[in-house]
């Protein structure tokens, strides 16, 4: 099969992967709908989230929370490069056009390959068929040097040209294709030749992968030797335990938050003016049209959103900004100097890897004019409902790390219950802990690659330190503090790496094991009055990244802090929560208990009967 028919087929391919995975997602939701549907008409609804962000359907009462558990994660950071001999020690890889074998000179001591061309070879191509899997992403690098010739190195649809060079040229790419392929662009001057080596392939992975995300740039740093097969380029990393866990209602919207980022530029503090009870937000003129504040709210993918707010007065043309944190403009509201007192509203869908939306106000010319908006409403949904201020509900969650095994068993922790079910442990090994090397048989505690260690004090020297999580043969219960954490009809759970906690000041706060991005907020309590004063602008992180200091707090000050773990340290559990399904529940306004009430029937006289759930 020619190379040409070989890309042509593969395009096919992908598109009719393409094609069914559009059929399939409508499926995946319509099962979900009918889950939520709980046609057995149970009092409770049980559900799971990942990533961090759930959404409660109209249906879950206001009430506390049936259950509601962390469950535990871990990331085995490995890749994989799936190039076959990209250092040319096995050419059987490799589907090689147009040239005469004995021109190909691989060297398996140094692992390059010398290609040495006559002249004649202008049709000659070198390539690898690779696995595709749809929705991954691929970073592709090697070295190369050319001299008297050019080659074309292709990746997909990508391409690259290189020259003569005095030294190897690191070459990369990033890209949603694996195939990888060089060719002869040209022939100069005696003796044309090309060195290659050190190619890889490097399954990046799907959008969950802590990798897809990253730049080419940040790849070269991170991928600077080369390797065959599976890698492991970071350290495990487990769920840290710590965690707020936020409800919010049904509007997302936090007008006290809007002075958090700039749009394009800061407006001066004093143009923005927030009436927090009202929900309500004067812009002031400056003359800076550009400039604007907002802040950023978390959001699902592929999900529907719509915003909604009232212009209370204009005298000048404003802008409302519903951006993606690449796009400033991706989405944005035109608010005419003649549009006072009415509604404004904007649907829209986040894309396939919008996580966070970013909502800005802005107004143009005009010094001393203002506008006036409020009412401001973000929610799920197609359909604006009526306005309901913005309102949360934060837990936080401090019991350590909370594992996960590849098959499937986890540690759990129970907010509602304050209890931490471990069902797994992590030893490192030590090199006594090593004692025999075994070649054979059919039994093995630990398994390397045969030959990786020419004798046992070389396995122990290079195992020593290596981290082992195992199952334990019966769970171990730690008991903690229950808390309570309500439901909201059409509200949204968030599960964020923010560290909550109370402690007593000395030269600081600094938690070992933690590294931190940013301070959410510092309270100072007044031992008298039990006041808590908010001193977060006093408050810097530590060089070390693990605390803060203040230059509000004295040595023994008692101090309440949340600060926001770096999430590349941590990783964010899965949830399992069940909420009343107030269809089928209702609450008892004397003693508080939650009943389900069905319709039952006596020689054909119905009646409603309560269970106490």
């Amino acid at each position: 099969m020619s190379f040409a028919l070989f890309t042509f087929l593969k395009n096919k391919l992908n598109k009719l992967q393409l094609a069914t995975e559009k059929r399939l997602t409508p499926l995946e939701e319509q099962f979900h709908a009918l889950a939520r549907a709980n046609i057995n008409m149970e009092p409770t609804v049980t559900e799971t989230a990942i990533g961090g962000i759930a959404s409660l359907p109209k249906n879950a009462a206001e009430a506390p929370f049936n259950k509601f558990v962390l469950e535990g994660n871990t990331q085995i950071n490995i890749v994989e490069n799936i190039l076959k001999s990209g250092n040319f020690q096995d050419m059987s890889h490799w589907n090689i056009y147009n040239i005469d074998p004995e021109r190909l000179h691989p060297n398996p001591y140094e692992r390059f390959l010398l290609i040495e061309f006559s002249g004649d070879d202008f049709y000659f191509s070198m390539s690898q068929n690779l696995p595709y899997k749809e929705g991954h992403r691929y970073y592709v690098r090697g070295e190369i040097q050319c001299l008297n010739c050019g080659m074309l190195i292709s990746v997909g649809a990508l391409q690259r040209e290189v020259y003569d060079g005095q030294q190897y040229e690191l070459v990369s790419f990033l890209s949603d294709s694996p195939t990888l392929s060089f060719m002869i662009i040209g022939f100069y001057g005696s003796n044309p030749r090309c060195y290659l080596r050190n190619w890889m392939v490097i399954d990046l992975g799907d959008e969950s992968s802590p990798l897809y995300n990253k730049t080419e740039e940040e790849l070269d740093e991170l991928f600077t030797e080369y390797f065959d097969g599976a890698y492991s380029y970071a350290p495990i990393q487990h769920a840290s335990g710590s965690y707020r866990i936020r409800r919010v209602g049904k509007n997302l919207f936090d007008v006290r938050r809007i002075n958090e980022t700039y749009f394009a530029g800061p407006i001066a503090p004093n143009h923005i003016i927030l009436d927090v009870i009202n929900s309500k937000i004067e812009i002031k003129g400056d003359n800076t049209h550009t400039s604007g504040n907002g802040y950023i709210v978390k959001v699902k993918p592929n999900t529907t959103y719509t915003i909604r707010f009232f212009v209370d007065s204009t005298n000048v043309r404003a802008n409302v900004n519903i951006s993606n944190l690449y796009n400033l403009y991706a989405r944005r509201i035109i608010i005419n100097a003649t549009e006072s007192q009415q509604y404004k509203q904007h649907t829209f869908m986040t894309a396939a890897n919008e996580y966070e939306l970013k909502i800005s106000f802005n107004k143009e010319d005009d010094e001393g004019y203002t506008t006036i908006i409020s009412k401001i409403q973000l929610e799920e949904g197609t359909t604006a409902t009526p306005y309901e201020p913005y309102s949360a509900q934060d837990v936080y969650v401090n019991c350590g790390e909370l594992r996960r095994l590849p098959n499937g068993v986890c540690d759990e922790y129970s907010v509602l219950e304050g209890i931490k079910t471990e069902r797994t442990k992590e030893y490192i090994l030590q090199a006594n802990d090593i004692i025999e090397m075994y070649t054979g048989g059919t039994y093995v505690d630990f398994i390397v690659a045969k030959g990786t260690y020419a004798n046992l004090v070389a396995a122990q020297t290079a195992l020593a330190g290596t981290k082992l999580i195992y199952q334990l043969a019966e769970p171990i219960t730690i008991p903690y503090y229950p808390q309570v954490l309500t439901s909201k009809p059409s509200g949204t759970i968030y599960c964020e790496p923010v560290l909550g906690d109370a402690d007593f000041y000395g030269q600081g706060i600094a938690l070992e094991g933690f590294t931190f991005t940013s301070i959410e907020r510092v309270t100072k309590v007044d031992l008298e009055s039990g006041i808590e004063i908010d001193i977060t602008d006093t408050c810097t992180l530590n060089e070390a990244k693990n605390g803060f200091t203040s230059t509000a707090l004295q040595a023994g000050d008692i101090c309440w802090y949340e600060l926001r773990i770096d999430p590349e340290t941590t990783l964010i559990p899965e949830m399992e929560y069940a909420y009343y399904d107030s269809r089928y529940v209702v609450v008892d306004d004397s003693n508080g208990k939650y009943y389900r009430w069905k319709i039952a029937s006596t020689n054909g006289t119905p009646r409603i009967e309560l269970e106490e759930v």
